[in-house]
């Protein structure tokens, strides 16, 4: 049975999925860089979608795993800063290099990037 920590926005309540199952240094990264993911995205379904991908990201890539906390927490919050989202193919992705994570955008992630900023 999985258990959700509430965040409460003054406008808004949703339910972020805690990271049951992840080692406590982990689930610390998480919950923080989510901390930050609700405040640079608006809406509540793409914030518990963003969530949901990187705790599943989290409990099943080992090499991830192994990354220091702050990489993942600023790899996470780069995604939504740029307002990528990586549940959408070819969008962007958190990848582990040498016990780092990374943010990567792909050619999908370019292009909404290059839409939205025409300049």
């Amino acid at each position: 049975m999985s258990t959700a920590v509430t965040i409460v926005d003054p406008s808004i309540v949703q339910l972020i999925p805690a990271p049951a199952g992840l080692p406590k240094h982990l689930a610390d990264a998480y919950d923080r860089a989510m901390g930050e993911v609700v405040n640079l995205i608006d809406s509540p379904d793409v914030q518990s979608r963003f969530a949901h991908v990187m705790l599943t990201q989290l409990r099943t890539n080992r090499a991830l795993q192994e990354c220091t906390p702050n990489s993942i927490i600023l790899g996470i919050v780069e995604m939504a800063t740029h307002g990528l989202d990586p549940s959408v193919q070819n969008e962007c992705w958190l990848i582990p290099y040498k016990g780092v994570a990374q943010m990567q955008t792909g050619y999908g992630g370019l292009l909404k990037l290059a839409l939205s900023h025409p300049d």
